[in-house]
């Protein structure tokens, strides 16, 4: 991959790639070479008069991450493996985890239903109680840091602004993100537990409607109405949701912190209960932080609604909290049982005395058990014999079977003569204008200034996708080579989704890039282009990729050319 400015080695690791770019540094993917481990490192950038704090502050902001972050141990917090804050270039080492952002995953699909939206928060609320059961606040709380992995599992991210509890200063300067921030921290006052649990509250919102609760054209606005509790409703955000969960969220957007939920799970229960989602039997896993020696932190986060919903028990909506007395959401038409009468049950049950004769019915009961195990064990006789004679295996819908090729039957297509070069017409937008609002170059010009942000950049790609603008996959290649993988990934959905053969070329170098997700969309988006051109580099790819879900997806895009040529 070209544009490779950064350094090779960051103490004893080795550099694969840049990942992003955060306010207080750079943050690369690496490989620690004395066992095998990927990583991601974030360096401190060097400070500059620009910039807000001074290099000792930032220093010591940085310090700050590292201490906080550092001393947690949860299985939705990032895990820190390793600091170094004494040379020229402090960074932190910590745990590389593929997966995407929930605010890209908000701009993909607006919102999100009510069960997903509970399933990734409690998961937040949960790391955030452990954070503060250790004193630590995080103060950032936004949907750009939190990470979901491909099983859904929630991780959240940069601590760069955390707090420890007793270490703040009166004259350190306001951190945050303005949209998330809660009005203690607007007015720099002290900030506790409660701040995170309103833009946690923030952020809900977001998932729940697909907008922000606190709305502006600019960040003064923003702020002013934060201070003054005006915000839109969420119901006319979203009028299928319930007036009660309407109800939890002026709880947990209060504007005094005493008025807020006490605990990120106890915010999580109030949503639930406005929801009708039950939260399952009572020996199902906890959301948030319970404090206990033997509680085993280190353990995968399971979905606590995952087992209890189901997609047959959607009915409707309460219009009110008082329709969940009657089924409401996502319940049948009887109520569950509550715990005590559940118990009650269990009580009366072990009183119970056997009736008189039941010891003859239970001797005719183990006759027919008998005679039936015996012939169980016939048919299951016979159906190994059936196995064993020859029956047809079934085939792996995951995988699509190829036939074995060597080197020497493979051919590589020279891509080198196709003219992808065009001199696009790109006009710089005024300041203010927003992205939607931008003409064809003025969006050519967003997408390719070099000082265009990441987030920037793939609004871009999918207002030009909008916009059908001429030889826009050509365009979207020329962010083929960008440092950031998102980008790429964005880059490649646009260039799929026109069928541009001309990009093909482009295209088939990012089968060699660092990171496995890039070359996986770099097969789906060539097996869409449907370019046989591509054929010989995709089975070059196929010899030597190691990644599983790479690989079958590299087949399928074989399968896919193979069947067009």
């Amino acid at each position: 991959m070209a544009g490779t400015d950064y350094p090779k080695t960051i103490g004893k690791y080795t550099v694969i790639g840049r990942i992003g770019r955060g306010a207080m540094g750079v943050v690369y993917k690496a490989r620690d070479p004395e066992i095998g481990r990927t990583v991601a490192i974030k360096v401190l950038k060097p400070i500059t008069a620009s910039h807000v704090f001074s290099q000792e502050a930032s220093l010591e902001r940085f310090r700050i991450e590292a201490r906080s972050a550092g001393n947690l141990r949860h299985p939705n917090v990032i895990t820190i493996f390793e600091v170094n804050t004494d040379s020229a270039s402090p960074y932190i080492v910590m745990d590389f985890v593929e997966g995407e952002p929930l605010d890209r995953r908000l701009n993909r699909l607006e919102k999100l239903n009510p069960r997903d939206a509970l399933q990734l928060i409690s998961q937040i609320a949960a790391g955030l109680d452990y954070a503060h059961a250790h004193n630590i606040v995080h103060r950032d709380i936004k949907p750009s840091n939190i990470l979901i992995d491909s099983s859904r599992h929630v991780f959240i991210l940069d601590f760069g602004v955390a707090h420890i509890g007793g270490m703040s200063t009166d004259d350190e300067p306001i951190m945050g993100t303005p949209s998330y921030m809660s009005p203690e921290q607007i007015l720099n006052k002290d900030v506790d537990y409660r701040s995170d649990l309103f833009s946690l509250a923030v952020l809900s919102f977001e998932c729940f409607t697909g907008k922000r609760p606190f709305e502006g054209s600019d960040t003064t606005t923003v702020l002013k109405n934060i201070l003054k509790g005006i915000r839109i409703d969420l119901t006319a955000a979203a009028p299928e949701l319930p007036l009660a969960l309407e109800a939890e969220f002026d709880r947990g957007l209060a504007l005094e912190k005493e008025d807020r939920f006490p605990s990120g799970s106890e915010m999580i229960r109030a949503f639930r209960k406005a929801l009708s989602i039950s939260s399952g039997a009572s020996n199902g896993p906890t959301v948030g932080y319970v404090p206990s020696d033997t509680k085993n932190t280190s353990s995968v986060f399971s979905d606590p609604f995952e087992a209890n919903l189901e997609s047959s028990d959607i009915k409707k909506w309460p219009a009110s909290p008082g329709d969940a007395l009657f089924g409401g959401a996502w319940s049948n038409s009887k109520a569950p049982a509550s715990d005590s009468q559940i118990r009650k049950l269990k009580d009366n049950a072990s009183d119970l005395e056997e009736p008189e004769g039941f010891s003859v019915k239970k001797d005719q009961y183990m006759n027919i058990l008998i005679v039936f195990l015996a012939m169980s064990c016939v048919a299951i006789g016979c159906l190994i014999i059936w196995f064993l004679n020859g029956s047809p295996k079934p085939k792996v819908p995951s995988e699509v079977i190829l036939p074995k090729v060597s080197v020497d039957d493979i051919v590589l297509y020279d891509f080198s003569t196709d003219n992808t070069s065009i001199d696009f017409k790109t006009q710089q937008p005024p300041p203010g204008k927003r992205i939607g609002e931008f003409d064809q170059p003025e969006l050519l010009y967003l997408m390719l200034n070099l000082k265009t942000s990441e987030s920037e950049i793939i609004e871009g790609l999918s207002e030009g996708l909008k916009k059908n603008i001429p030889d826009f996959a050509l365009a979207a290649c020329k962010l083929l080579e960008h440092d950031s993988y998102l980008v790429r990934l964005k880059a490649l959905d646009v260039i799929g989704e026109l069928r541009d053969s001309r990009a093909t070329g482009k295209v088939v170098k990012l089968l060699e890039d660092y990171d496995a997700s890039v070359r996986r969309k770099a097969a789906k988006t060539l097996g869409n282009i449907g370019d046989d051109r591509a054929l010989g580099h995709l089975r070059a790819s196929l010899m030597k990729e190691n990644e599983v879900l790479v690989a079958n997806e590299i087949r399928n895009a074989i399968q896919q050319l193979g069947q067009k040529s």
